[in-house]
């Protein structure tokens, strides 16, 4: 699911992967949603600590707008 269509749950646990394997294929059966970041162009990935960042605003900006306590 797209970043910018997923709702946040208030209480959610971001799991990143490695930034050339990804999420090991053992942790995948425990997550809930699986959220991309869209891209244009021919790289396909950001840095891990690019893509934290935008997760963690996107809740945070999703938590902010509705008043909830982060």
């Amino acid at each position: 699911m797209p970043l910018h269509e997923f709702e946040f749950p208030l209480k959610t646990v971001l799991l990143l992967g490695d930034e050339q394997r990804g999420i090991p294929v053992e942790l995948l059966p425990l997550v809930d949603t699986c959220v991309e970041i869209p891209q244009r162009g021919v790289t396909r990935s950001l840095n891990v600590h690019v893509t934290g960042a935008l997760a963690i605003w996107e809740y945070s900006k999703q938590k902010m707008l509705k008043g909830a306590q982060c």
